[in-house]
């Protein structure tokens, strides 16, 4: 089966590879919850960035023998709105990291 995902996954790949020389990296942004599965709330959420994990695996033996690296950070729990309304705070207490600075808009 295909998806509209996987599909523009795969067409991203291609537009972007001739730009991608030797000793490039490509670097995505996934989630613990693709790891964990996410808790109540976030079943698509957690799906989505399974997916980006394994497409960025994907991407490192595909790109790897090339010279380019493809690696997925994987941010933890973030103190936002979604995690106001579905994590209960005894959750977030036990793994969240106190805010270092206020958050800004990125430019």
């Amino acid at each position: 089966a295909f998806t509209a995902g996987g599909i523009l996954f795969g067409y991203l790949l291609v537009a972007a590879q001739p730009f991608l020389g030797e000793g490039s990296a490509v670097v995505n942004v996934s989630s613990l919850a693709g790891r964990h599965g996410g808790g109540p709330g976030a079943s698509v959420y957690a799906t989505a960035k399974g997916a980006l994990m394994t497409y960025t695996r994907s991407m490192a033996k595909e790109l790897g023998p090339q010279g380019i690296r493809a690696n997925a950070v994987c941010p933890g729990l973030i103190g936002t709105s979604f995690h106001d309304i579905f994590s209960k705070p005894e959750g977030r207490a036990a793994v969240a990291l106190p805010r270092s600075r206020p958050p800004r808009p990125i430019p």
